[in-house]
């Protein structure tokens, strides 16, 4: 099989993500074994081919498989030929580029960037989320395009009672589909480009959110959809950061995490108040700037960027 080779490589001196280059030549074992078993599964030879899928599933593609599931080359197959049924049922190799529709969610009807006067289109469902969202409420951003995605959640801006008594599980799935989808675009073309494996990473801002205003259906519905994440988008999330973690969050950690699948749950990472951060230098290099160069990060968590929101990442892609 041809793999598709990066064509440069990163240069920042704190950049933490790994090398494709190097990534795919400690695999090769692996990724080798998981391409003959797709081969030797009739459905899985079928999608393979069928349409030059080839194209789609190469290499790179198989590593995230491998990766996600620690080398193990029984479950990294089953889980590749899985997402491959899934892919097809879905007709997610023929939707095109969704890049240019990840947008913030701030309740409006149409999101302008913050640099200048042009409009994003919504992802399927997305329309309906944003009208449950208070400005800035999620924040979808491309601080540098050569590095990590990055999402910020203001939980309190989010009306989570209303989404699960007024939206279906069926439209929360489809924005969830098609907005995993997006972001696995860019992560994969990134990855390529730059020779680096690049990951989406979440703040889930926790201020003024109440223990009262966390519905228990929509973190069940939320888990759910990560499993899915986890399963067909397997190594897209890198660091799931719960910022500004109120006392109360522990115990109620507690009753939902059950619900997360592992390896969603090893991601997460809780942290202070930013002023708790501040006093710690140390804390907020260890965590959020592993990640993202102060430069780039948001003021208000810690960084220098004076800029709120930044543009949504879709202004980086949109088309002429």
């Amino acid at each position: 099989m041809t793999t598709m080779t990066p064509s440069i490589s990163a240069s920042n001196s704190k950049d933490n993500r790994l090398l494709i280059a190097d990534l795919l030549a400690t695999h090769s074992e692996a990724i080798a074994s998981v391409e003959k078993g797709i081969m030797a599964n009739d459905i899985g030879k079928e999608l393979y081919i069928k349409g030059g899928n080839p194209q789609c599933y190469d290499d790179i593609w198989i590593l995230r498989f491998v990766l996600s599931h620690r080398g193990n080359v029984k479950s990294a197959t089953k889980a590749a030929i899985k997402t491959m049924i899934f892919r097809k049922e879905k007709k997610l190799n023929a939707v095109g580029d969704l890049r240019h529709k990840i947008t913030h969610y701030n309740g409006e009807d149409n999101n302008a960037t913050s640099s200048s006067d042009v409009t994003t289109d919504f992802l399927p469902g997305g329309k309906l989320i944003n009208s449950y969202c208070e400005k800035d409420a999620i924040v979808n951003v491309l601080p540098d395009k050569n590095q990590n995605f990055w999402s910020f959640t203001q939980l309190s801006k989010v009306d989570l009672d209303r989404i699960v008594t007024e939206t279906s599980e069926e439209e929360l799935a489809e924005w969830y589909l098609y907005s995993n989808e997006a972001v696995y675009q860019i992560l994969d073309e990134t990855t390529r480009r730059t020779g680096m494996l690049t990951k989406c990473m979440k703040i889930i801002d926790m201020t003024n959110m109440q223990l009262l205003k966390l519905n228990r259906t929509y973190v069940k519905r939320d888990a759910a959809a990560s499993k899915l994440n986890e399963d067909f988008y397997p190594q897209s999330l890198g660091t799931m950061y719960i910022f500004n973690s109120p006392g109360w969050l522990s115990g109620f950690w507690t009753l939902v995490k059950p619900f997360f699948p592992k390896r969603v749950v090893e991601k997460i990472v809780f942290l202070p108040s930013l002023s708790k951060m501040k006093k710690s230098k140390k804390s907020l290099e260890s965590t959020i700037l592993r990640h993202i160069s102060e430069e780039h990060l948001p003021e208000k968590y810690g960084g220098m960027n004076k800029t709120w929101p930044l543009p949504a990442a879709g202004s980086h892609f949109l088309q002429d």
